[in-house]
């Protein structure tokens, strides 16, 4: 239940298996704090299916620690909700592979935000610039 996943660490977060994360509803997943969300590793955010992903917020995303974010396949970043993108922050978009960039829709690119867009390397500015 929500209230048994509000008493999870990070560290607990974390030592969830592949199943039980799977097991997550979204509505568990939104309820996860920017704290337990920290505890998920590269491994985890992999075993997020797209409901999961989708169900994250803006502000949870943020949470993310930069190897998780950059660890995001293609298909994932592709799932998230141009609202959800604004949560990101200059250092986990450095993170950001230019195929990560790159794969992202108009709709996405262009629901980031100027100081986002800044923080963009060269080779990533000319990944955007093939979808804004």
């Amino acid at each position: 239940s929500i209230l048994q996943l509000a008493a999870l660490s990070a560290a607990n977060v974390s030592a969830l298996d592949a199943t039980q994360t799977a097991a997550l509803t979204a509505t568990q997943v939104k309820g996860l704090t920017a704290t337990q969300l920290k505890g998920l590793n590269a491994t985890d955010i992999g075993d997020l299916s797209a409901t999961q992903l989708s169900a994250l917020t803006s502000t949870q995303l943020g949470a993310l620690s930069t190897t998780v974010i950059n660890s995001l396949t293609t298909t994932q970043v592709g799932q998230l909700q141009p609202s959800q993108l604004s949560g990101l922050t200059s250092t986990q978009l450095d993170h950001l592979s230019t195929t990560n960039i790159a794969s992202l829709t108009s709709t996405q690119a262009n629901a980031l935000t100027q100081t986002q867009v800044q923080s963009l390397d060269d080779a990533q500015i000319a990944a955007y610039l093939t979808v804004s």
